[in-house]
């Protein structure tokens, strides 16, 4: 099978997940990479937009704008030129192509003025990571296929996520069968991280373990074992790639945290806020987080007023700053210029789209806006569960309650438990409002409000959801409660400032507050 396809002007390296434009390693999503290799070795026809989903999206259901992102971003790289479009039909790769051998060195790999840190960047400085092939301790060889598989998944899904660079399968499986330490793996394989696993049988029951290790230190970042039945080989191998990514993704943030405290220059410093910052973010929705993180991405941008990412938090905190009435709309205001400059200046980051989109939603009722962004991030990193819970949050607001659903009970399933303590339950609490299921949103708002008492949408749909249910006196009592959290609040205001696009659904929740005796 051919691995390189060389072009006027760049060349593709299927093996290694390098794209080379000009001379240099380019920056391309994981989702657009895969594309372009798709339509390279299918480059004799036009490929359907049908087969381009199932190939760059495997086993999900997304839109067709994503795919439409993705082309996009490939012809700003390669040239209009590159990609023809077939009306009706779907693309066809278009460029002159001389095929030949991959090189054998990693992928994309530069060097970095320290040398403590040399070759374990990737190009546009990202860590790298390598995740190593598996120990097979069943004491079935037979069993090695299953192991394979699992950490192919795992690959694939870690990919996804733009905060580090994976590479490739064959520069790993170098390392199959020889002993080495962490260290001497970094070096040879040029990467920061390594993730090692193991797995286990024992009659039917399986056990697969994993790990991340800093190579510089071969310190122990991370480490989690996962049980399950060998009846369904497949949905375990999902479960455990996914689970595994969803996992790494904060753990390299961190992991990045504590790299970068030992390097205090000016431009590190903002990324290290920006980094404590969505740390706060991601962990609750309590005021102190939310204020935390306001104050160290403020200071970020003091260091760099054109921080993108720092834009898009402050304009997430002052967005929940409002949601939660810790701040009013004239004040919360200033987060919306800074959510239209991050989203202008991106740069393909997905938390920056995520929390840029949000604050625009919540903001500025910008719904088709956040709408876009949240499908850009998902198509740059699909597992996030960040990501998907704030996805959902749009999709509520939009009243597309099957989509809505989808991204949140995923959120779920990638997190669970953890991810129902966090906001994902007052959203799927709110989907089932608006479907007309208020019993189900009651169970969902009682777990929202007991994990995070502070977070008022929450408390809201809890209100709602009693009213619904018939139970006027909790209803009553939480309304007393949020008296003095929500002033001047009347009938009329609370309908105005509803971020649902259902306007019937909004009435109602009108009619809910007058049951209650709120005054007009």
């Amino acid at each position: 099978m051919t691995l390189r396809w060389s072009c006027a002007g760049f060349e593709i390296r299927a093996d290694e997940r390098a794209l080379i434009v000009a001379g240099a390693a380019a920056s391309v999503g994981a989702r657009a990479f895969d594309l372009l290799v798709y339509l390279a070795r299918h480059r004799d026809r036009v490929v359907g937009k049908d087969e381009l989903l199932r190939a760059a999206w495997p086993g999900l259901v997304v839109e067709d704008n994503n795919l439409s992102v993705q082309i996009a971003a490939l012809r700003k790289l390669l040239g209009a030129g590159a990609i023809a479009t077939v009306t009706g039909v779907g693309y066809r790769f278009t460029a002159p192509v001389d095929e030949g051998p991959a090189p054998q060195s990693p992928a994309g790999l530069i060097t970095s003025a320290d040398p403590s840190e040399r070759h374990t960047l990737a190009a546009g400085g990202m860590p790298a990571l390598a995740v190593m092939p598996f120990a097979n301790l069943s004491g079935d060889a037979n069993q090695d296929y299953f192991v394979e598989g699992v950490v192919d998944d795992i690959r694939r899904a870690l990919t996804r996520v733009r905060r580090f660079a994976v590479i490739a399968r064959s520069t790993t499986n170098a390392c199959l069968g020889r002993a080495h330490d962490a260290a001497s793996i970094g070096r040879e394989l040029g990467v920061r991280y390594l993730v090692e696993g193991s797995f286990r049988q024992i009659g039917d029951h399986l056990r697969i373990g994993a790990q991340l290790v800093e190579t510089n230190s071969g310190r122990l970042i991370w480490s989690e074992h996962y049980d399950g039945i060998r009846e369904d080989v497949f949905d375990l191998q999902d479960r455990i790639a996914q689970r595994v990514a969803a996992s790494i993704e904060p753990t390299l943030y961190a992991a990045e945290l504590d790299r970068l405290r030992l390097r205090p220059t000016d431009s590190l410093a903002a990324y290290e806020l920006c980094l404590r910052a969505l740390a706060s973010a991601t962990r609750s929705a309590s005021r102190d987080d939310v204020m935390r993180a306001l104050g160290q991405v403020r200071r970020a941008l003091e260091i760099d007023p054109g921080y993108a990412q720092a834009k898009a938090l402050a304009a997430w905190a002052y967005a929940m700053a409002w949601a939660n009435r810790w701040m009013d709309r004239h004040e919360a205001a200033a987060g919306l210029p800074l959510a239209q400059g991050a989203l202008d200046d991106h740069h393909d980051d997905p938390y920056t789209l995520t929390f840029a989109g949000h604050a625009v939603a919540v903001l500025g009722r910008q719904f088709d806006q956040a709408h876009q962004a949240l499908s850009q991030a998902l198509a740059l990193t699909p597992d996030s569960i960040t990501v998907l819970a704030i996805a959902g949050w749009i999709s509520v607001y939009r009243c597309e309650l099957d989509l809505a659903q989808a991204r949140l009970e995923r959120a779920v399933a990638l997190d669970e438990p953890a991810a129902r303590a966090r906001l994902v339950n007052a959203a799927l609490a709110y989907a089932h409002l608006i479907g007309g299921r208020p019993q189900a949103a009651l169970s969902l708002a009682c777990e929202g409000v007991l994990a995070h008492p502070q977070f008022i949408p929450g408390r809201l749909a809890l209100l709602h959801a009693w009213v619904r249910t018939g139970q006027l006196g909790e209803a009553r009592a939480l309304a007393a409660e949020l008296g003095p959290l929500m002033p001047r609040l009347s009938v009329t205001r609370y309908v105005a400032t509803q971020l649902f696009i259902d306007e019937d659904f909004r009435r109602r929740c009108g009619e809910d507050l007058r049951l209650l005796g709120v005054p007009e």
